[in-house]
């Protein structure tokens, strides 16, 4: 078997037969290659067959096709002359448009757009119109409140001529009223002038004739002037006093008399025994014992007397305690009220009103933002078992009180705005809230129910609000123009970027 494959092939020729097998092991590769080359080959061949086939059928079908057009366009050959000639009436109309359009660019200091770019300009016309609309409401608003300012200055100025009127006419009664009065005061005083006058002459000449008369009979008197005689008299007027003290100090002096003799003796007895009794030295004794038991006495009083200021302060503290405890028994009571009040009905009398104090309050902070962002409605609270129910009262329909389902959805959006706004100034304890965050909540609005909502917020933002708005509806973001965008890093994370 050996030679059969080769003349120089031995069993002992392993070279050669590794050579030999190498070699059919690259045929037998060779080999599956080309099998493999074959099949791809007649796979290719088979998809080309099914290709020119459906080619083939294809073709038939664009020859019918080219049939039946040739037919549609020999039958429509007046309408594709008609169409040619609409086409130039178009192409006419739209130079016409294009110059029209020119025209209102012009006066709005914008050049027609490039190809591709006419986006970008219908933008910023949308824009521009949503500000002159947003300018158009607060003009219109502005106007509105200015009308009915000026009425109320109308209203002012008739009641202030009518008052200046009224004012004139009092001024005249008034001072004529005062002239009169004066006249007659005049009249009267000098009536009053002329009778006293005829009273001070009448006593003019009395007294004339009692002085020459008091002079006559002072003659050959002690007496040479009239204040002689009116100190005699001064004196008899007081004689009786002047007896009475008199009377008095007489025995006063007796008494006096009396207790000094009394003394006197009492001195004379005491001093008797004391010079008899005792000398010098026992006296000096018994005058330093004396003077110490003064001292011990002196300090016992200061003792008493600063165990009397102790009690004092103590007697104050007890009245301020006492004072305290009142106080304390007083709240006490009401304290006890509020619990009884409290624990009335398991507490809902207490909760009732609670919670009619903070609605009172809330609708208070709610409608004062509601007339500054609004002006037109004001939420107002309805009885209702069940807690808390609002009306919304609407000024542009007289007044009428309408249920928050009837409002339309940019009119509940304002009013949830100023409802939240209220929330959070009633929160913060009358502080005010500067800064406002709105996630999303725009996807379901409608164009014009959109357009109220941003004006509102544009209002807000007037009125020294902060808002900040987020947003993926185009229509909202290119209403503001300072924005923020978040901006996705290859590493995941995010960034944010602002918007040019």
């Amino acid at each position: 078997r050996l030679y059969s494959a080769s003349d120089d092939m031995d069993i002992a020729n392993i070279g050669l037969m590794k050579q030999l097998l190498s070699d059919e092991t690259q045929q037998l590769k060779n080999i599956a290659t080309l099998a493999s080359e074959y099949r791809s080959t007649q796979k290719t061949i088979d998809k080309l067959k099914a290709l020119v086939s459906k080619t083939e059928a294809n073709l038939e079908n664009v020859q019918a096709s080219t049939q039946t057009l040739d037919t549609d366009w020999q039958e429509h050959n007046k309408t594709r002359i008609e169409l040619d000639n609409a086409y130039s009436q178009c192409q006419q109309n739209e130079k016409t448009l294009a110059q029209q359009i020119t025209v209102q660019l012009s006066a709005l200091s914008e050049k027609l757009p490039a190809t591709g770019k006419e986006d970008t300009l219908i933008d910023r016309l949308n824009s521009r119109r949503q500000d002159y609309h947003s300018y158009r409401l607060r003009h219109k608003n502005l106007t509105d409140e200015l009308i009915t300012l000026t009425a109320k200055q109308n209203h002012c100025q008739i009641e202030a001529d009518n008052y200046d009127k009224q004012i004139q006419l009092v001024s005249k009664q008034l001072q004529t009223e005062e002239n009169v009065g004066l006249h007659l005061a005049l009249v009267e005083k000098q009536r009053l002038i002329s009778e006293t006058g005829q009273r001070l002459a009448q006593q003019d000449a009395d007294a004339q004739l009692l002085q020459q008369a008091l002079k006559e009979k002072m003659q050959g008197t002690a007496f040479t002037t009239l204040h002689d005689v009116s100190i005699v008299l001064q004196l008899v007027d007081q004689q009786p006093e002047i007896e009475r003290q008199k009377t008095e100090l007489d025995q006063l002096i007796t008494t006096k008399m009396l207790e000094l003799e009394k003394n006197q003796a009492q001195l004379a007895i005491e001093r008797a025994p004391v010079e008899s009794a005792l000398s010098l030295e026992e006296l000096k004794a018994k005058l330093w014992s004396t003077s110490e038991k003064l001292q011990i006495a002196t300090l016992e009083a200061q003792r008493v007397e600063s165990l009397l200021a102790d009690q004092a302060q103590l007697q104050k503290k007890y009245d301020a305690v006492l004072l305290q405890l009142q106080n304390q028994q007083e709240i006490e009571q009401q304290l006890l009220a509020e619990m009884a009040q409290i624990n009335a009905e398991n507490g809902m009398v207490f909760r009732r009103r609670v919670q009619k104090q903070m609605t009172e309050q809330l609708l208070s902070q709610t409608n004062a933002i509601l007339e500054k962002i609004s002006g037109r409605y004001y939420l107002r609270q309805k009885l209702s078992d069940q807690g808390l129910a609002l009306e919304i009262e609407d000024t542009y329909q007289g007044n009428v009180h309408r249920l928050p389902k009837t409002l339309s959805g940019g009119e509940s959006f304002i009013v949830s705005l100023a409802l939240a706004l209220g929330l959070s100034e009633l929160a913060n304890n009358g502080k005010s809230v500067d800064s406002l965050f709105i996630d999303e909540g725009f996807g379901n609005l409608d164009a014009e129910t959109l357009y109220t909502v941003i004006s509102t917020l544009e209002n807000l933002h007037a009125h020294g609000k902060t808002v900040g708005v987020i947003s993926h509806v185009e229509g909202v973001q290119k209403r503001f123009k300072a924005q923020l965008q978040v901006v996705k890093k290859p590493n995941g994370m995010g960034m944010l970027k602002k918007a040019s």
